[in-house]
């Protein structure tokens, strides 16, 4: 009972003289498609709005200090970046 087997066309041919669509073939690199963010979530937007009216809270029992108004500026500013970045 023998077996025969067929060469490997992925078998490795030493001799330089052959071609090396004999023994090999190079498939091409595909990249995989980018994946979009995923859409937020219900839980997601509950802990946004619970952190706005927990930084207004705040805002209304401190007062504001120019701090506090830098800090909703660059809030308002990322905000909005990601929006016009969200559109393209």
């Amino acid at each position: 009972m023998s077996h025969t087997r067929a060469p490997s066309p992925l078998r490795v041919n030493p001799a330089p003289f052959n071609p090396p669509e004999q023994y090999a073939r190079e498939l091409p690199i595909i990249a995989p498609a980018p994946l979009a963010p995923p859409a937020p979530g219900l839980i997601t937007e509950v802990e946004r709005a619970a952190g706005v009216a927990l930084e207004v809270g705040e805002a209304v029992a401190e007062g504001l200090s120019p701090w506090a108004l830098a800090g909703h500026a660059l809030s308002l500013l990322a905000a909005g970046a990601r929006a016009l970045r969200a559109r393209r």
